[in-house]
């Protein structure tokens, strides 16, 4: 404690510059080292990256997001928090036995993480998903053309090769 010229009493006068070091200033407790990770906690966000209240989760817990409906009119919302970390790995190794992906292309986007504020990175493409990209033309030809129509998404979309040039 110290005090200013004007005779005002400073109560702290600490600075950090380090992720989540404010909560260790002017005496408080710190972050202690063996704990859960901080994550993102917030209900029906209406982008992936727009929560900005953390909590810190429990040793046996995992940060998570996921996509889901908000019943309100809003057809698609996200959700940050924490989760078990055991059912978190369940629930996101059953999609794919369901027939959805963990990536979004097909509108889905779920997933487990135990690092600091990792849960804000649930994005879902907004083109069609590319299980509907199949090429129109055989494997052997656009092997064969691959050098002249693959530098290009109108050659390769033309010679009917997108999905072997790389373009879905």
């Amino acid at each position: 404690m110290g005090k200013r010229a004007d005779g005002t009493v400073i109560l702290c006068d600490e600075c950090c510059n380090s992720p989540f070091c404010q909560a260790g200033l002017c005496g408080d407790e710190n972050y202690v080292q063996d704990r859960g990770p901080i994550c993102y906690n917030c209900n029906q966000q209406l982008g992936s990256t727009d929560c900005s209240t953390i909590i810190e989760c429990g040793r046996d817990e995992v940060c998570t997001q996921h996509l889901g409906s908000s019943g309100m009119g809003v057809s698609q919302v996200f959700t940050s928090e924490c989760m078990e970390r055991n059912h978190c790995e369940k629930l996101r190794l059953s999609l794919p036995a369901s027939g959805l992906e963990i990536t979004g292309t097909n509108g889905t986007c779920f997933d487990c993480c135990d690092d600091d504020i990792c849960n804000n990175a649930c994005i879902i493409p907004t083109q069609s998903p590319n299980a509907a990209c199949v090429d129109a033309t055989k494997i052997e030809t656009c092997k064969l053309a691959a050098g002249f129509v693959c530098g290009d998404k109108d050659k390769a979309t033309n010679a009917g090769c997108l999905h072997y040039c790389g373009f879905c």
